[in-house]
């Protein structure tokens, strides 16, 4: 059993954000979201084309629930460069793979971190 959005981060403790995945999986996906440990893997191409269907899905439906409950589809464009920006090792990622600026799957971590950890208030 993993958890699709990390524990460590604040990811909820519930159905919405559990998957199946062998132990192997589990062991080297750590704290990382899904698109990071999959660029992490793959580089951009592979988190834009070959991340699991089903926990892909999974993940955009956590993101997209966990922010329509909390009043967070109606952000601008200036909210979103504003408050969605790599921190940390996904900046990092992002500068390695030249994506800084641009809208990635590593966007969608981010901003899942800023709205699990930081409830983006």
């Amino acid at each position: 059993m993993d958890h699709l959005f990390p524990r460590l981060l604040n990811g909820p403790d519930d159905e919405k954000n559990i998957i199946w995945v062998c132990k192997e999986c589990n062991s080297s996906k750590g704290s990382k979201g899904v698109y990071e440990l999959w660029t992490n893997r793959k580089g951009l191409e592979g988190a834009n084309y070959e991340v699991p269907r089903i926990a892909e899905g999974r993940y955009l439906k956590l993101i997209f629930e966990t922010m329509k409950e909390r009043g967070m589809l109606n952000f601008s464009m200036s909210d979103i460069r504003r408050k969605i920006r790599p921190r940390g090792e996904l900046k990092t990622l992002c500068i390695k793979e030249k994506s800084v600026g641009e809208l990635s799957p590593l966007c969608l971590d981010g901003m899942a971190t800023l709205f699990f950890k930081d409830k983006m208030t």
